[in-house]
């Protein structure tokens, strides 16, 4: 064999029969440098993780890609919803803008965590209701709405059945608004984003520019903060909204 046809055969990675002491190696880059390998370390980590996953998925009913941390999330948003219910609904600002948000969270990432659930047939008959997210996007507007309401503010703060339905409320509305977001048009999305802000803006200036005492509650100075927060509300919400679905509005433009 010419030294030409050994060193053809080096860089193909081949070995001819008789070299017992050689071993094939990979092809050489253009620079002449021997291609970087995978250390055995996270080989060998990256197969127990799979075979972490595997059991997992195979002993606890339900888990799918992480479904169980999006019940945990939900779970402690909505565990600090209750155990910081009276701080936080001491000022009107906290309420709204805190305490009604960590509630709403918890039924985001509850849905979250059903979506990655087995399919029932109680699931696919609630899906019948929510064709292109439409539905869902509807009762999170009017719940929303609501809640921005000052006299509903005020009776959560009288009665323990206001309260709750607040808490369950929110909860199924924050649960209905994953699931519609996951089926319906960004044309959708986008008119239901936009008649929420509108709201909340002009909620918001009203609760800044009124010079009485809108909830029973709350003193003035607060319900001007309030109202701030809600006109803020009303400006970084689209903002999110236009990041977190940017792959799919450029799709639809182009």
């Amino acid at each position: 064999m010419t030294t030409r046809q050994s060193a053809s055969l080096a860089v193909n990675g081949e070995v001819k029969q008789g070299h017992i002491d050689a071993a094939p190696k990979a092809p050489l880059r253009c620079g002449g440098e021997a291609p970087a390998t995978r250390p055995a370390f996270f080989t060998a980590a990256a197969r127990r993780a799979g075979n972490a996953r595997s059991f997992l998925k195979a002993r606890i009913p339900g888990f799918r890609g992480g479904g169980l941390q999006w019940a945990a999330a939900s779970a402690a948003l909505l565990l600090a919803a209750l155990l910081l219910d009276s701080v936080l609904t001491r000022a009107m600002s906290l309420h709204m803008l805190v305490h009604i948000p960590l509630i709403v969270g918890a039924g985001l990432c509850a849905g979250r965590w059903l979506a990655c659930r087995p399919a029932g047939a109680l699931a696919r008959w609630l899906a019948g209701f929510n064709v292109q997210g439409l539905a869902g996007l509807l009762l999170f507007n009017i719940v929303g709405a609501y809640w921005m309401i000052p006299k509903a503010l005020d009776d959560v703060l009288l009665h323990w059945p206001e309260a709750l339905s607040k808490y369950l409320m929110l909860f199924i509305a924050g649960a209905a608004l994953y699931d519609a977001l996951r089926r319906s048009h960004v044309v959708v999305q986008l008119f239901f984003l936009g008649n929420f802000c509108w709201m909340s803006a002009i909620v918001g200036m009203l609760y800044r520019d009124s010079v009485t005492r809108l909830c029973n509650f709350y003193l003035l100075d607060d319900q001007e903060i309030a109202g701030n927060g809600l006109v803020a509300l009303a400006i970084i919400l689209p903002l999110i909204w236009l990041w977190a679905w940017r792959r799919r509005i450029v799709d639809f433009l182009r």
